[in-house]
This record gives C-alpha cells, sequence and structure tokens, in this order.
C-alpha cells in the first residue's frame, strides 16, 4: 500500500495464502483505492480470504498513521 498526499494510492496483494483462485480477490485492491477504505465486498466463497485481507488493509493503514 501506498499513502500519497494522506490518501490511499495503490494497494497491491503480495501474497495470498488461499485455495481459491487469485482472480475471486484480485479485484479488491481496486475496491480499497475507490473507497479509501478497507470495506470491500465480500467475496461470496471466500469470506475469510476477504476478511483476511480486509484485516491486513486495516494494519497497512494503522502503520501508515503512525509513521
Amino acid at each position: 500500500m501506498t499513502i500519497k498526499n494522506d490518501r490511499i494510492d495503490t494497494v497491491e496483494i503480495t501474497e495470498a495464502d488461499t485455495h481459491y483462485s487469485e482472480s475471486y480477490i484480485e479485484g479488491l485492491p481496486t475496491q480499497v483505492v475507490q473507497r479509501q477504505s478497507s470495506d470491500v465486498d465480500v467475496v461470496s466463497g471466500a469470506t475469510l480470504s476477504t476478511e483476511d485481507f480486509q484485516n491486513a488493509v486495516d494494519d497497512a493503514l494503522q502503520q501508515a498513521m503512525n509513521a
């Protein structure tokens, strides 16, 4: 995740430990940038992976705010 001008600029999934195809979650980073939030659509059938992604985004945002 990169932050520019106090906004989420880019989000990248660098590692995905899921038994689902990564195509299920590849649109999530775009949603984060568009919404400026980890509040993304839950992927049907990949709820836990989506929640893990949301938690990772929240952690990254917290780290950015404390930097």
